[in-house]
This record gives C-alpha cells, structure tokens and sequence, in this order.
C-alpha cells in the first residue's frame, strides 16, 4: 500500500514487444540517483533486453513477491533491478551496478565456472 501519493511517479514504457507501464518512488529514485549514478527512468532499457535474466528474490519474506532482472542499461552497461508487480504496473524498488557473479550469470557463464 502505499501511503503517500504525491511521491509516487508513474510511466507508461511502449517496448519493442510489449507496452509496460513503471512505477517508484520519487524521493527513492533521486537517492539512487545519487548514490548509483543510475535512473529509474532508464529502466526500460533493461525490460526491454532480450537477453536479461530474471530471478525471484527469495532471501527474505518481503510481503509480495520481489524479483531481480539482470540486464543491458545504457552503453552496455549490465545492471540489476529489485522490482515487484503491483496494481497492473511494474514497481522499481532499486538499480545497482551487476555484480561479477550476476554479470557472468548474464553472459551465460554457468555455475561451474564461478
């Protein structure tokens, strides 16, 4: 649920596949804006790779389903977004920089090779 309407900031992506429509907070992404140099405004970019991976986020019981997609950004830069599904829209959580294993998982490295 969310509380506080006014900072909840939604955007309808047309991909080439597929209409999706985005949604965040605005005061969270502004902070990792900051903190990760990346926009969630740019999210789209990733969605919208054929080759991302998606992975259900299991580590603890957030109260709704959360995923983490591994994909391509901007200039082939490889990024990982925490997200969630709700009301028919796509909710940004977070955007960091890949990790190595998370990179390697997406140019197809298998777990051996780790």
């Amino acid at each position: 649920m969310i509380d506080d309407q006014t900072s909840l900031d939604i955007h309808n992506i047309c991909g080439y596949n597929n209409s999706r429509v985005f949604e965040w907070d605005e005061a969270k992404r502004e902070a990792n804006l900051a903190k990760h140099g990346l926009d969630f405004t740019h999210a789209k970019h990733v969605f919208n790779d054929e080759k991302a991976i998606e992975i259900v986020d299991n580590r603890k019981n957030y109260g709704e389903v959360r995923k983490r997609i591994i994909g391509e950004y901007i200039n082939n830069v490889i990024v990982a977004i925490i997200h969630t599904y709700r009301n028919g829209a796509t909710r940004i959580i977070s955007m960091r920089l890949a990790n190595k294993k998370e990179r390697r998982l997406y140019y197809g490295y298998s777990q051996n090779d780790f």
